[in-house]
């Protein structure tokens, strides 16, 4: 036998009289599996949650942005665009123009800010995961917007 579990049966098991001993050590055992499964399973939740979170945050922006500067966009997009995919490690580039908005229901009452992102549709789904989390196409059609007047008449002036 060896000896590692000749002392963990000598502790154990019962001798005469020490029957209680045997029990506060098989609760202390048993406790103890609880305790680490526990702390295994939480850890691995945890892992799972975490690896989610950021599939999502980084599939839904880009890696690096590059912005113009000062308040215009990049009259010529389409050069820095070749320049950046020339670098190596670049995958894709995408445009896109990013401005600040403000919606307001019809009564004016309420208002809320936004951000609003214009992207190319053709390029925006080698760069972002964006279409995984869209229920239609990418491009905007008129009958989307007329669809969106609808639904939120009422709620929000869109022009």
């Amino acid at each position: 036998m060896k000896y590692e579990l000749f002392i963990a049966l000598r502790y154990l098991t019962s001798r005469k009289g020490h029957s209680f001993i045997s029990v506060v050590s098989l609760f202390s055992v048993l406790g103890l599996m609880i305790g680490v499964a526990t702390v295994i399973v939480v850890i691995g939740v945890l892992k799972g949650f975490e690896d989610a979170i950021k599939e999502k945050m980084l599939g839904a922006e880009p890696h690096i942005i590059i912005w113009a500067q000062g308040a215009d966009a990049f009259p010529d997009y389409e050069r820095v665009i070749s320049e950046v995919e020339e670098v190596k490690g670049v995958v894709a580039a995408s445009p896109a123009v990013v401005s600040q908005g403000l919606l307001q229901n019809e009564e004016g009452d309420r208002r809320i800010g936004v951000i609003v992102k214009g992207v190319d549709p053709s390029r925006e789904n080698r760069v972002t995961n964006i279409e995984r989390y869209l229920s239609g196409p990418l491009d905007f059609n008129p009958e989307m917007v007329e669809e969106a007047r609808e639904r939120y008449k009422g709620r929000f002036t869109i022009k």
